[in-house]
């Protein structure tokens, strides 16, 4: 079928703008030169950045191998900056997992966030932009635990900047939430306030520019080709929800913009080495940021103009034609060529971009270790007494209760004694190993019936341990007092695990309820 006169046109449109980038490549833009720097010793100063910690200061425990950590995270700080002169910068929601916090959490929350506010001081955080989740706390915690970090926080309308010297470089830092903007506005709502932002600082003086944002990156990176004023922009993994762990983003170039978005919970740290040769702020790319997103899109042009060109021939397009689009993706080709050479070393002011898992590699900062686990043991034993006879509401009349694994195995021997070979049937074991059987964000998914009518409560599970029959069945008095199958769940939804309790970050990325399913099906359950 022959493509429409639109769809062709789109695509050499295509052709086209991949052919105006062979002429595009340019450094990214500072301002101006320092009046009085000579072109003496270099200057240079590393800006680490990481986003959308949310209080998470330690991996659940619920995968092997899990990224994050305080403790590890630490050991990464403290090693990027042995070397040289550093800035360590924050994007998002800081202490808080979610804006809205129930009461029985408010405790337990808090005593993480003021350990984590003693770690970010330690680390020598210098300012951070709020999000959701740290706005909605009260000015007087939120301003408390500011304090306590040593960081500022650059929040409020209108947004808040800093200027600070580091190693002689006059460094501005803008903070900027999506709720300091018209949110309806969007990406030219968000230029504005970068562009005015920006004015601001060059006229403190700051040569060198960062914009920590706290929005959707989509959004962002469309108000960047609008205004690229600052030669750094931290954007925090708003995009896919509080709670879920996220990888972030590949740095990118916007025009005169270089654009990182790091992991979020602590999973990762983003490094961004500022090198400046005669007191000049306009910076090459010295990593190659710019030329892989060229790469990519070469690639993906020259494949799409190698196939119009087979069909213009099918066509019986002139041969007038067909040689200058020949000869358009030669260039292409050899531009693509031209790229995949080893790159050059940079001569002038650059920027090079490095990245750092926080994996099981990295040394557990001993300091940080023994606080998160003194941090452990107080919430746990503090949980305890504060939910102490705290029971679970009350069965409704009427309507089936939970009853236990040992009023079904009564029936369901087979079925039970298979259940006890798997994981499920451990879940609460290994949280007491841990000393974290009382922290209300682990105990829902390690016991049955979780704050359901007749259930269990953080401090009542003697007979609903577990993750037991009931969790997956349901409630299962009526089925036990009728012996019928029709009062219970006989076969659960396969989405029940990912819904329930298998979710990220509580599962590996790869994790699927097809692979594990499997897994759960034994004799006399399933099989």
């Amino acid at each position: 079928m022959k493509p429409s006169s639109a769809a062709m046109a789109a695509r050499v449109g295509l052709v086209f703008f991949a052919l105006a980038l062979l002429s595009c490549s340019r450094p990214v833009q500072g301002h101006s030169a320092e009046p009085n720097a000579g072109a003496g010793t270099p200057r240079s100063l590393r800006v680490l950045v990481t986003g959308d910690v949310a209080g998470m200061i330690e991996p659940c425990g619920c995968v092997k191998d899990q990224l994050g950590g305080l403790d590890r995270f630490a050991t990464a700080v403290l090693e990027g900056s042995r070397a040289q002169a550093t800035v360590f910068l924050e994007s998002g929601s800081l202490f808080y997992p979610r804006p809205h916090i129930d009461n029985t959490e408010t405790d337990e929350l808090l005593m993480r966030a003021e350990t984590l506010a003693d770690g970010m001081r330690q680390l020598g955080l210098v300012a951070w932009v709020p999000g959701d989740a740290d706005l909605a706390l009260d000015a007087s915690t939120i301003g408390k635990l500011a304090t306590r970090s040593g960081a500022s926080s650059l929040q409020g309308t209108p947004p808040q900047s800093i200027v600070r010297e580091v190693a002689g470089v006059k460094l501005g830092i803008f903070g900027l939430h999506s709720q300091s903007t018209a949110r309806a506005s969007g990406a030219q709502e968000l230029a504005n306030a970068l562009q005015s932002a920006a004015s601001n600082l060059q006229t403190q003086g700051a040569k060198l520019k960062i914009a920590l944002v706290d929005a959707p990156l989509s959004q962002v990176t469309r108000a960047l080709h609008q205004s690229s004023e600052f030669q750094l922009v931290v954007v925090s993994a708003t995009d896919v929800g509080l709670g879920a762990d996220s990888d972030g983003a590949g740095p990118q170039l916007i025009g005169s913009t270089l654009v990182v978005s790091p992991p979020n919970h602590l999973r990762g740290l983003v490094s961004v080495d500022f090198t400046i040769k005669g007191g000049i702020y306009e910076f090459e790319d010295g990593t190659g940021v710019g030329r892989e997103e060229q790469r990519v899109q070469f690639g993906q042009r020259i494949v799409e103009l190698a196939e119009r060109l087979k069909q213009w021939k099918q066509q019986g397009q002139t041969e007038a034609t067909l040689a200058a689009r020949e000869a358009d993706l030669k260039r292409m080709r050899e531009k693509l060529a031209d790229l995949s050479k080893p790159l050059a070393k940079p001569t002038g002011s650059h920027f090079s971009v490095g990245s750092v898992a926080i994996d099981n590699k990295l040394e557990h900062n001993p300091d940080v270790k023994r606080a998160l686990d003194a941090l452990g043991r107080r919430v746990n034993l503090g949980n305890r007494d504060k939910f102490a006879g705290r029971k679970a509401p009350p069965a409704v009349a009427g309507e089936p209760t939970y009853v236990g694994v040992k009023v079904c195995e009564t029936c369901h021997k087979e079925a039970a004694t298979f259940w006890r070979t798997t994981r499920h049937s451990g879940a609460y074991k290994t949280l007491a190993d841990k000393d974290r059987q009382y922290t209300l964000e682990c105990v829902g998914c390690h016991v049955t019936g979780y704050e359901q009518p007749g259930g269990s409560s953080i401090t009542d599970v003697d007979r609903l341990k577990d993750v037991q029959c009931e969790t997956c069945h349901g409630p299962g008095s009526a089925h036990a007092n009728a012996n019928n199958a029709h009062f219970i769940q006989t076969k659960p939804e396969r989405d029940l695990c990912a819904t329930k309790c298998h979710h990220s970050p509580h599962v590996d990325a790869s994790w699927t309820v097809s692979e594990a399913w499997p897994k759960i099906i034994g004799k006399g359950h399933g099989e």
